[in-house]
């Protein structure tokens, strides 16, 4: 069930006027409230959930962190109201913020000046100390959900739809729903030890974007071997010490990040002019992201096997395809087959180690993309639609999408829903070559697809 706009609610008490947005649990609507003059938002279950045999709970721990939230005072997180129910919904009352995303802020300037990018992480650092001490984690700190008041340098914290109670270090089931780039290893694994270091990943990544424009490498990823960009390597102006600040907090082990937000921001609180730190910076943790990164990154020998949360390619791919994350598991899967060669997407592939590629590990991405996506992407469609092309590289980009308005497309500007053309997904060995998608394809679609062929797919 959803509010169409002008629908009244609470006897004509609120009155619909858009919907603002959708997420994974959570629908989000603008309404004019009668009592109190003024626009609210009003915030329930979306149509998936109200549908889920497991609906009941799900109402249950939403009305139980409204409650909760609702305790919190703090001019940085979202006020909440009230409660109400109607009919079978509860809906969630908040205050109104005319204002902008922080996402919308990069997305226009590319990135933020240090000082205003730091002011509003310390604003939504003191937010969520507050909310951990309810006994909160918020779980999907991002850009996108911090709303930046109109006419003022004032940031607020929203969206508590994946919020979670949490008793620090101590193992806890929850959901594995979270945002690439910005949550943590171990919300990838639904029994893990959580705690307010989880929030700290997260806003750790917020600061690396505001300041380089770029999403960081999911963590998925990084747990197989791929190395993080570090922010400075993006932004050459990120002073030392705030660089090695980001790093520390995007850790990969939570028992090596700083344990609270507050003890984060100390990392580089001193830092009142970015620009001439009167302390020396603190040292990045032993990892393989530093400030120092190589020209060409090492060859992926391994992933990374000492965490508990770790798993194979395999899993990794299975378990993202499992939750439509198609980016993600397109990523993993270049990863994959890149490893499988010992070989890393930066440093390319050649044709004749396109010809080692172990045939099971072509034949497992085949299964699992065609399998996942209903047989809209996978490895044996594209190599059909190459041989249907007569293997024109160009003819073969404008069917699966990869070429447009005369030119081909990078991977960050493919599509990663089931909107795309057949055949879009995955890019696999064509992603991480230097001169783009039709330079690989040029160089390496031939053998690739005569691998497959090889390999059954």
């Amino acid at each position: 069930m959803t509010w169409d706009p002008g629908t009244l609610l609470q006897s004509g008490r609120f009155r619909i006027e858009q919907i603002l947005g959708e997420g994974g649990f959570g629908v989000t609507y603008l309404a004019w409230d009668n009592r109190r003059l003024q626009r609210v938002v009003i915030k329930t279950l979306n149509d998936e959930l109200q549908q889920d045999p497991d609906f009941g709970h799900y109402q249950q721990d939403f009305l139980n962190e409204a409650l909760r939230l609702a305790k919190c005072h703090h001019p940085h997180v979202v006020r909440v109201y009230e409660v109400f129910a109607e009919g079978d919904l509860w809906g969630m009352v908040m205050e109104y913020i005319p204002g902008q995303t922080l996402a919308a802020r990069v997305q226009a300037q590319g990135s933020l000046p240090i000082e205003e990018a730091l002011l509003y992480i310390r604003q939504i650092g003191s937010a969520l100390h507050s909310v951990h001490e309810l006994g909160l984690l918020h779980r999907d700190v991002k850009p996108v959900n911090i709303l930046v008041r109109q006419d003022r340098q004032e940031a607020v914290l929203i969206d508590f739809g994946l919020s979670r109670d949490f008793a620090p270090n101590t193992p806890q089931v929850h959901t594995t729903f979270g945002t690439d780039g910005y949550a943590p290893p171990e919300q990838y694994s639904p029994m893990e030890k959580r705690g307010a270091y989880t929030d700290v990943y997260a806003l750790a990544a917020t600061l690396y974007t505001l300041l380089t424009g770029i999403v960081p490498l999911c963590a998925p990823v990084r747990l197989l071997g791929r190395s993080l960009d570090t922010p400075r390597r993006l932004n050459p102006t990120i002073p030392s010490a705030i660089n090695a600040s980001i790093i520390a907090g995007m850790t990969l082990k939570p028992e090596d990040r700083p344990q609270t937000v507050q003890a984060w921001l100390d990392t580089f609180s001193f830092q009142d002019c970015p620009a001439a730190p009167s302390s020396p910076p603190p040292t990045p943790p032993p990892d393989h992201d530093s400030d120092h990164v190589p020209p060409h990154p090492p060859v992926v020998s391994s992933p990374i096997v000492s965490s508990p949360i770790v798993r194979s390619y395999e899993d990794y791919v299975r378990q993202a395809l499992e939750q439509k994350r198609w980016q993600q598991a397109n990523e993993i899967t270049t990863a994959w087959l890149y490893h499988s060669v010992g070989r890393s997407e930066t440093q390319g592939m050649t044709l004749l180690e396109v010809d080692t590629i172990p045939l099971p590990v072509l034949q497992q991405v085949n299964r699992l993309w065609q399998v996942h996506s209903q047989s809209h992407f996978g490895l044996t469609l594209q190599r059909s639609i190459y041989t249907q092309v007569n293997r024109d590289p160009e003819r073969f980009g404008l069917q699966v999408g990869w070429y447009a308005n005369g030119q081909w497309l990078w991977e960050e500007e493919l599509l990663f829903d089931l909107q795309a053309p057949r055949g879009h997904l995955p890019t696999g060995c064509f992603a991480g070559a230097s001169g783009g998608l039709g330079s690989a394809l040029l160089l390496l679609g031939r053998a690739f697809f005569n691998r497959c062929l090889k390999a059954g797919v």
